[in-house]
């Protein structure tokens, strides 16, 4: 029987997913899985699994049923990069020196070995797709082959931009241009290069792959096929970019929800005597063109509703276009015929409500077990071991 282990772990929300390491007969006896290591960023514990009866991700739903829900898990900084500095290293944020976006986890460590370096050392050739570190936070030596790109984004004009800037409307880009060109007049070291962000929404009537995580799906698929007949085993990194801001999804995942019918916060505003500078300042919000004059720190007041229901709707647009992204690289999967006899651990995180935290909730599954939960605390880097553990496992 072929060998395969997922590993989903969400960071703003992490997956691996471990396929067998071989195909054929004479290879089979290589018992070491593949591993896939998928991000979604910025993902809240808003699925199906964890109780929103309004969002639609029925292939993340499908998943989990088969799993251990893990529900009372945190991170220790809201943070893109301290989080992924965290899960990739196994040390705390205040170990690694990482607390802000900009903080390389090699500045007070440059010698510090991270995951994927971790399974090289075991033999296997790492890959990158996507957001695995925080997008000013490269750090290529972790991988053999790093940053993976769908070939439309690798012109020179796109190359070096997040993908956070890419849209799909022509007339939304050109918009963004001619943005971008005031920014870099005002302040030459603008942030992303200027291109941060654009509009905050984008609802366009085109197909997945026209966006760059269904593009970024198809590339992980084909870069699957071609590592599966190695002599080595692998470790691939897809990190997927929604449902981060700005809310960009094809027309069919806003179609699946009607604006007014979806709930919004029951209590919007900042907890009672919490210090101001523990409040999300919304600057990513207000760091979209078209909402830089409304958006405002939340000590100073709310959203108008109907910019808040259009925003949340975009979140759950969002949310169900990349959980269909997941649904095609699992079936994807099972079509190569790499989904038996596996192992699953999976985790989702969210900002919670403005506080200084977020909430992971992970999923695990191994081999035949049932579904339950696990409400004990525990940190997101407690699932460090398991994953380092995975390569020693196994006959090298």
């Amino acid at each position: 029987m072929k060998t395969t282990v997922y590993i989903l772990f969400f960071i703003s929300a992490l997956m691996i997913t471990a396929l067998p390491a071989c195909t054929d007969a004479k290879k089979s006896e290589q018992k070491r899985p593949n591993v896939i290591f998928i991000s979604f960023d910025d993902l809240r514990p808003e699925l199906g699994c964890f109780g929103n009866e309004e969002i639609k991700t029925p292939n993340l739903d499908k998943f989990a049923d088969a799993g251990v829900a893990f529900l009372n898990t945190y991170c220790q900084v809201a943070v893109c990069q301290p989080s992924r500095a965290s899960y990739l290293t196994g040390l705390r944020p205040d170990s690694v020196r990482s607390w802000h976006l900009g903080d390389h986890h090699r500045g007070a460590h440059p010698d510090i070995k991270t995951m994927p370096q971790y399974f090289h050392d075991f033999g296997y050739y790492t890959v990158s797709i996507g957001k695995i570190f925080h997008n000013h936070v490269p750090d290529s030596i972790s991988f053999d082959e790093p940053d993976l790109r769908p070939d439309a984004y690798k012109t020179a004009e796109m190359i070096d931009r997040d993908a956070e800037s890419f849209y799909y409307d022509e007339d939304i880009n050109e918009e963004l241009r001619k943005v971008r060109e005031e920014r870099i007049r005002k302040n030459p070291g603008a942030y992303a290069g200027g291109w941060a962000y654009g509009r905050a929404v984008e609802c366009s009537d085109a197909p997945d792959n026209a966006f760059y995580d269904g593009a970024q799906t198809e590339l992980a698929l084909e870069t699957i096929k071609r590592l599966q007949d190695m002599d080595q085993p692998f470790f691939l990194a897809l990190g997927y970019f929604r449902p981060h801001l700005p809310f960009v999804a094809p027309k069919k995942y806003w179609d699946l929800y009607h604006r007014d019918s979806i709930p919004m916060a029951s209590n919007p505003y900042l907890p009672v005597e919490a210090p101001v500078f523990a409040m999300n300042s919304t600057y990513e919000l207000s760091g979209c063109y078209d909402l830089e004059d409304i958006a405002k720190h939340p000590s100073l007041g709310l959203l108008p509703d109907s910019i808040s229901r259009t925003l949340k709707h975009g979140y759950y647009a969002s949310v169900s276009y990349v959980d269909a992204c997941f649904g095609k690289l699992i079936d994807g999967i099972k079509e190569m015929g790499l989904a038996d006899g596996s192992i699953n651990i999976s985790g989702h995180c969210t900002d919670v409500e403005a506080v200084v935290t977020r909430r992971e909730s992970y999923t695990i599954w191994i081999g035949s077990a049932s579904g339950g939960v696990w409400k004990f605390v525990n940190e997101g880097k407690s699932f460090e071991p398991v994953f380092k553990d995975l390569p020693t496992r196994f006959n090298r």
